[in-house]
């Protein structure tokens, strides 16, 4: 049987890498609103190993579950960014809440593509919280052009191919990803990338 990833953007591959290498909560649906990837930290806690189409939806609270779908179907529609709170099944069955936000996704021809999306868990949310302060008074905040350099990154641009989105040469693109990198205390872009996302300074989505 084919691989259904061998037929993914290189933005969907690069969110997947992240999603894992960080060990989040991450999914992506495709334009039908149709889910195609669940992180293994999303089958870890819910024990449910494959969610892809509207599995997952098994994982939500069933009084969750109708205003959970409706938020998404509409975001995915609308091809807009979204944000909701409901409540995780684990596979101990018991129930955590959590924060579903999903961002619209763009290929470099504009297309749209689906969604990309991060759940986090309220015990994540309040680690990450902690952290993001804990860091804030050892680092200067990332300044909105480092953010745009990191969030191409995130998308899969090189940085020659960043340089022509933000209309800067490829030095530039260059200079404001070492200073990422330095700000976060990061081994190079792609753990700058995934610090980044840790510490909420930057959500995967397209300018």
């Amino acid at each position: 049987m084919a691989d259904p990833s061998s037929s993914w953007t290189e933005g969907q591959k690069l969110f997947r890498s992240i999603m894992e290498s960080t060990r989040q909560l991450g999914w992506i649906c495709n334009e039908f609103g149709e889910c195609i990837y669940l992180s293994s930290a999303w089958g870890e806690l819910t024990g449910i190993a494959d969610g892809v189409g509207t599995v997952w939806l098994n994982a939500v609270h069933p009084d969750d579950r109708r205003a959970t779908w409706s938020a998404f179907a509409k975001a995915n529609l609308d091809q807009e960014e979204y944000r909701i709170d409901y409540r995780i099944r684990r596979a101990d069955g018991g129930f955590v809440l959590a924060t579903g936000h999903g961002v619209p996704h763009q290929n470099a021809g504009g297309l749209y593509e689906g969604m990309f999306g991060i759940t986090m868990t309220v015990h994540q949310q309040a680690e990450a919280s902690k952290l993001s302060v804990e860091t804030d008074a050892k680092r200067n905040v990332l300044t909105e052009r480092e953010r745009e350099v990191l969030r191409l990154f995130a998308e899969g641009y090189t940085a020659e191919t960043a340089a022509v989105q933000l209309g800067i040469t490829e030095e530039t693109v260059k200079v404001h990803s070492k200073h990422a990198v330095t700000k976060l205390g990061a081994l190079n872009r792609l753990h700058a990338v995934v610090t980044a996302i840790r510490l909420n300074e930057l959500h995967v989505q397209p300018d």
